[in-house]
């Protein structure tokens, strides 16, 4: 995870569960931070 105070909506980033990669988890709260998806044996 990463923290960083941000504005969700100008990253383009998704703000919902997107488990290909990144997205922003509690996006509009103190608590927003990065989530990069990482499945321990890859896409199967």
């Amino acid at each position: 995870m990463i923290f960083w105070p941000f504005d969700a909506k100008m990253t383009g980033l998704p703000v919902h569960v997107n488990p290909l990669g990144t997205y922003i988890m509690f996006a509009g709260t103190p608590y927003a931070h990065l989530m990069v998806y990482q499945h321990p044996k890859g896409i199967q």
